[in-house]
């Protein structure tokens, strides 16, 4: 009898154990693996000797914003939180949010100077500030958020923005190439969940092909974004679950824009798996039909260029053919590409090229392409041609 109740008390030791372990909140800090590392990515976001278009104050209220949501959920579960935030073209900090009775706190985890500061447009240097991340917080998973200005697969050439967000700062050496973001993730033997873009124009094809094999999901805005970026403290909860509830995540920033001081931002999610499948379907498209130049002004403007870079891509491929069995595949395939997206009536560019700073939007598929485009800005209408996206599918 001894026996059996001491076998049954240690039954029950053992469910309580097990049942504890699947309470959603709040737990210490993993030691080992992590279930999952989001790891958010700053870079300088002006110029090598400015502070000009800097977004280093927004950046804070992201992360004052992430807290809040934090704390609001009672912890990070069993998530870490690694920030990497530079305070200077030639200056940056990784930290790590964590949370105690109720608080988080910022724990500096290594200083930066000129002396030791990885360089940020390089392959390489990205790669090493992975690779110390990783050593940081080792998890069965990661996810990338980055912040900065954006201007989606352009190669960087200096161009300036000051109150809307594209990938680096404000001249060639504080800016990023995607292919070299795509090197720096393989190279450090990493495989993301997803990569958020909180920068302008990053979902777009060109960038998605480019990132299919370091990432699963791409999240990011088909146009201007305000400098406030994510909303953080609506959209955390559901970024950081195990697996991302992605239409929570468009509601939340929805729902948050359509009431912001200025009532404009589109959103979309593109499942990068079905990245290379719409190539093929793109290829076959573009061997039966070639675009009149002539109906680019009928195709939806997603941008504030005075020549459109970033077109809609379903409103595009209509206009190229639209009414055909070819059509009627890419439909089937882009609802699975971007299976997450929603759009404001109309968006917003701080470019100053436009008649209006407001552009309305009557067609929206979360995601832009820009094969028709003419733009000599950033030879966009040659660079095209260099991304790997056009080199598949022509």
């Amino acid at each position: 009898m001894k026996k059996l109740l001491q076998l049954l008390f240690g039954t029950l030791l053992f469910v309580l154990a097990s049942c504890k372990t699947d309470v959603p909140a709040p737990y210490p800090l993993p030691q080992a693996h992590a279930d999952k590392t989001l790891f958010v990515y700053m870079p300088w976001s002006a110029a090598r000797n400015s502070n000009f278009g800097s977004l280093y104050q927004a950046f804070q209220r992201n992360i004052s914003d992430m807290k809040t949501a934090i704390e609001a959920d009672g912890g990070l579960y069993r998530n870490r939180l690694i920030i990497f935030i530079s305070t200077s073209s030639s200056s940056a900090v990784m930290m790590e949010i964590t949370y105690k009775n109720g608080v988080c706190h910022e724990d500096t985890l290594e200083r930066y100077a000129a002396a030791n500061l990885p360089e940020l447009t390089t392959a390489g240097g990205i790669a090493n500030v992975l690779g110390t991340m990783k050593s940081k917080a080792p998890a069965n998973q990661y996810a990338m958020i980055i912040g900065c200005h954006g201007t989606g697969w352009l190669f960087s050439n200096g161009g300036r923005r000051v109150s809307t967000r594209y990938f680096g700062g404000s001249e060639p050496y504080t800016q990023t190439n995607i292919p070299t973001l795509a090197e720096a993730i393989s190279r450090a033997g990493m495989h993301m969940q997803f990569i958020m873009f909180d920068d302008c124009y990053m979902s777009n094809i060109e960038v998605a092909y480019e990132l299919r094999n370091v990432t699963s999901h791409l999240i990011g805005c088909a146009s201007e974004v305000m400098a406030y970026g994510m909303p953080y403290h609506k959209m955390w909860r559901y970024l950081a679950q195990l697996s991302p509830d992605y239409q929570r995540i468009v509601n939340e920033f929805h729902n948050f824009y359509s009431t912001y001081s200025t009532p404009c931002g589109n959103i979309g999610i593109t499942d990068c798996a079905v990245a290379d499948e719409m190539a093929g379907v793109m290829k076959q498209i573009n061997a039966a039909y070639t675009f009149n130049l002539a109906d680019t002004l009928q195709v939806q403007k997603l941008d504030g260029y005075r020549n459109t870079i970033f077109y809609d891509m379903g409103d595009y491929v209509d206009k190229l053919c639209g009414g055909t069995a070819l059509y009627t595949a890419f439909q089937s395939t882009l609802s699975r590409l971007v299976p997450y997206k929603s759009t404001t009536p109309s968006i917003y560019t701080n470019l100053g090229e436009t008649p209006s700073r407001y552009i309305s939007v009557t067609r929206f598929s979360g995601i832009t392409i820009s094969d028709p485009t003419v733009s000599s800005y950033e030879s966009a209408f040659l660079n095209k041609t260099h991304t790997q996206w056009w080199q598949v599918t022509h």
